[in-house]
């Protein structure tokens, strides 16, 4: 897979910030529909802070079934489109990718993988969220579009190239 850039792995630390392992059932009963709202808009800033174009976090049934807690977009159109199709309580069937697989039982991986699905081509990152006995509570997947991840890896390698080449901005 691609590497993230050092970003990504810093939104999911402030994920891990703004969202505790025990609030993941806690967000999904009726009452806490305040908490859930206020934890939607921090993690929509962290998805825009962070260049993400989406950042979510997800449960698996015993039946491979996607259980989303909550998901954000940094677009507003695609960010209401997403709490829509993918909020809390939304379900997905499909089937479940290896690098879930991994994340679920607890492996952590920097490596990233390709999607091409109905909200884009997205370069794409899940990685474990464990609670405080080390079992895997959720997982917390983030997206960020092919262009945004190429145009950083230009820029990247311009900034190294240059001082090399001797050639000046």
């Amino acid at each position: 897979g691609i590497m993230f850039l050092a970003d990504d792995v810093r939104a999911r630390y402030i994920t891990g910030e703004i969202l505790n392992p025990a609030d993941i059932n806690e967000l999904q009963k009726p009452e806490s529909r305040v908490s859930y709202e206020m934890v939607r808009r921090e993690l929509r800033m962290v998805c825009k802070s962070q260049s993400l174009a989406y950042l979510y976090v997800y449960t698996v049934d015993e039946q491979g079934i996607r259980h989303y807690v909550v998901t954000v977009a940094a677009d507003d159109e695609l960010n209401k489109a997403a709490e829509a199709e993918l909020g809390l309580g939304a379900i997905s069937k499909e089937p479940i990718l290896d690098p879930e697989r991994a994340a679920l039982r607890g492996e952590t991986s920097d490596e990233t993988y390709i999607l091409n699905n109905r909200f884009g081509r997205m370069v794409s990152w899940v990685t474990p969220y464990f609670d405080g006995n080390g079992k895997v509570a959720a997982l917390i997947g983030t997206d960020v579009s092919i262009e945004v991840q190429n145009s950083a890896i230009v820029k990247q390698f311009l900034i190294l190239l240059l001082p090399i080449t001797g050639i000046m901005i």
